[in-house]
């Protein structure tokens, strides 16, 4: 028997993150009075027209590689922000 996947014509995607990340977007879904489960659609769905649009114009390419370029900053950044020398950018709220 297969497990059904499909809701309205819509299907069930799962995928992992961060703790911190699953937090972050607990406090975006809150904070705009939806679930996650359609902060994460509503982000999907505008990232993928993004790209699609990228990709008509033959740039998909330099998005991907920009993707990739913010998450090696992100990964070299980490030793720093972990001595607090350069704040998180995503924190809600800043210290002072």
């Amino acid at each position: 028997m297969t497990k059904n996947t499909t809701k309205d014509g819509k299907v069930a995607v799962s995928f992992w993150v961060d703790k911190e990340i699953a937090d972050k977007l607990d406090y975006l879904a809150d904070r705009g009075n939806i679930t996650k489960s359609k902060l994460l659609s509503n982000m999907a769905e505008a990232m993928v027209h993004d790209m699609m649009i990228l990709d008509k114009i033959g740039v998909v390419s330099i998005a991907v590689f920009y993707l990739n370029l913010k998450e090696a900053i992100k990964n070299k950044t980490t030793k720093f922000r972990d001595k607090k020398i350069i704040p998180d950018i995503m924190n809600v709220k800043m210290e002072k």
